[in-house]
């Protein structure tokens, strides 16, 4: 993600710690939700599937007003409306129910690939926004 002209990471460490996680980007309120279960493209020495994670990035804005997400084992939560939502950025119950958030440009890189193209990158490794 892009703050100002200062690329930030996450490293996955840290958002396997805290999988929803709430972040201004140039004023603009970002959600990310991390799935560590996703498959890697490598397999392991024995030629098993080895998961690596993945996150996909939200505005939390809907309308007029600013979500607030926490996660759970069933998935992620607004703490505004209580409603329930997928790692697609879809809300499935309750109030929002249908509701879409909408994406943010992001990457997922392998960090040895962007941190020789990026390397002033902030890794942040803290929810501080």
């Amino acid at each position: 993600m892009i703050d100002g002209e200062v690329p930030v990471a996450y490293p996955f460490a840290f958002l396997k710690e805290a999988p929803a996680l709430n972040y201004m980007i140039d004023g603009s309120p970002i959600a990310a939700f991390f799935d560590y279960e996703t498959f890697s493209a490598f397999n392991d020495s024995y030629g098993d599937h080895q998961t690596a994670g993945s996150v996909a990035v939200f505005s939390r804005q809907i309308d007029d007003h600013i979500l607030t997400f926490e996660a759970y084992d069933s998935g992620m939560t607004d703490v505004e409306t209580a409603s329930e939502w997928n790692l697609a950025g879809v809300a499935v119950t309750r109030k929002l129910e249908g509701t879409r958030l909408k994406p943010v440009i992001h990457a997922n890189h392998f960090w040895f690939a962007w941190g020789v193209f990026k390397p002033g990158t902030l890794i942040l490794d803290s929810a501080v926004a």
